[in-house]
């Protein structure tokens, strides 16, 4: 079964084990950031990334090249085309030029020493396939919007950040992830299931992940913060001495 999703705001990580190789001049990194048709290890149910999953969103995106996911810790960027991507029959690889400062040049010492041992990759998925596959839950990643690709220390995915809810109803007893991991809000309404939280509509929701819901913006801006109460309460018994 294939879903659809919209682009929404939650990101999931995933990792690649796979080495990354340093040039002779220290300052030149490539290697695979995804590998294709590889099956995940068990997240709750098995995953794959189709090929070409990413071929729109590398052509379009300004896919950052980010040390353990941390934003301040850039080291290149497609924009700047000193990250380059491309797709081929292994998966998605990358080329990309450490900046002459101490942060790239640690970078290189600690690829080439072992310290840095993997990939990871930041993606929201667009386009989906459950099926079965033995007695597991098997998800296919057919169409994905890449958003930055990681060096890491640590190339886990059991840390990995998973949306569950476009499971379908028919596979869920399959997975052996609790629904409850899902780190999208669980608001039923057509707007936060196409991925679009900002558009929310249900007037009722409380969801701490429905990110941007402008119901919940209206009550929180209804609700006088603490500090506002307490100084209202200070300056009516100053009124009153």
């Amino acid at each position: 079964m294939t879903k659809h999703r919209k682009p929404g705001h939650t990101i999931e990580v995933r990792s690649a084990v796979e080495e990354v190789r340093v040039a002779g001049d220290g300052k030149t990194i490539e290697g695979y950031a995804v590998v294709f048709g590889k099956p995940s290890c068990d997240m709750g149910f098995i995953e794959y990334i189709a090929p070409n999953c990413f071929r729109d969103s590398i052509a379009a995106n300004d896919v950052r090249l980010l040390r353990e996911h941390d934003a301040k810790l850039l080291l290149a960027r497609t924009s700047s085309k000193t990250l380059t991507l491309s797709e081929d029959s292994h998966g998605l690889k990358f080329h990309a030029t450490l900046p002459n400062s101490p942060i790239g040049a640690d970078t290189a010492e600690l690829l080439t020493r072992g310290d840095l041992s993997g990939m990871s990759f930041g993606f929201n998925p667009i386009q989906q396939a459950w099926s079965k596959e033995g007695n597991k839950a098997k998800r296919t990643i057919t169409r994905a919007s890449l958003a930055e690709v990681s060096i890491v220390s640590n190339p886990a995915y059991e840390s990995s950040t998973v949306n569950l809810r476009s499971c379908p109803d028919e596979l869920r007893s399959l997975l052996t992830r609790d629904l409850d991991d899902d780190a999208d809000c669980d608001c039923d309404c057509s707007e936060c299931l196409g991925g679009n939280c900002a558009d929310c509509s249900n007037a009722d929701c409380d969801d701490s992940n429905c990110i941007g819901c402008p119901e919940q913006s209206e009550a929180r801006a209804l609700t006088p913060e603490p500090e506002d109460v307490a100084r209202y309460m200070r300056l009516q018994l100053a009124l009153r001495s």
